[in-house]
């Protein structure tokens, strides 16, 4: 899923990726606080994940920000153990 937005006059491209093996089974929801970048306010991902294996499983949720010249200049990650069958919840912010 592909945002974009303005933020003082300069156009920034937001991507956030939901990637998932294709040998798992994961079921991933995932809202946004703003559809677009808006100065001086935080981007917010709120994740839904199921774990829908049999097995316990890490995944690492993350969200990035690039520049106008596609280089990451912030990003946050984190690695969530979900166990089989359970799901689980996490937000990801860009100040």
């Amino acid at each position: 899923m592909i945002r974009y937005g303005l933020v003082n006059g300069l156009t920034v491209e937001v991507s956030a990726t939901v990637e998932v093996k294709e040998a798992t089974n994961f079921q991933v929801s995932q809202q946004y606080s703003h559809d677009q970048l808006v100065a001086n306010e935080t981007l917010t991902s709120e994740l839904v994940i199921a774990n829908q294996s049999e097995l316990d499983e890490t995944v690492t949720a993350m969200i990035t920000l690039y520049n106008q010249e596609k280089q990451m200049v912030e990003w946050q990650e984190e690695p969530i153990m979900i166990k089989a069958g359970e799901e689980t919840s996490t937000a990801l912010s860009l100040d």
